[in-house]
C-alpha cells in the first residue's frame, strides 16, 4: 500500500490478490457483505472498520494467512461441488 493513500476493501484485496470469499475469510465476515461493500450498497461502520484495518496490519505482518484463507476456500467450494453431486 502506498503511503497516504486511502485503504480500502477493495485495495486490500488487490494487494494480496484476494477473492471476495477469501477476504471474507480472513476479515470474518459474509462473502455478500464484501460484495456489498464494494460495490457501495452499504458501509462498514466504524467497530467494523477499525477491527478490518487491526486485521489488515496483523496480514500485513503475517502473509502465510493469506495461504490459509486459499486453502480453506477451496475447501469449502469442493465441498460444496461435492454435496450438489449427489
Amino acid at each position: 500500500m502506498e503511503p497516504g493513500k486511502a485503504i480500502t476493501i477493495s485495495s486490500i484485496m488487490r494487494e494480496f490478490g484476494l477473492s471476495q470469499e477469501e477476504f471474507a475469510l480472513l476479515f470474518n465476515c459474509a462473502r455478500k457483505q464484501v460484495s456489498e461493500w464494494i460495490n457501495g450498497k452499504v458501509h462498514p461502520g466504524k467497530l467494523r472498520r477499525d477491527a478490518i484495518l487491526a486485521r489488515y496490519e496483523l496480514i500485513k505482518k503475517h502473509p502465510e494467512l493469506v495461504g490459509v484463507a486459499r486453502e480453506e476456500a477451496r475447501r469449502r467450494r469442493k465441498l460444496m461441488t461435492s454435496s450438489l453431486e449427489i
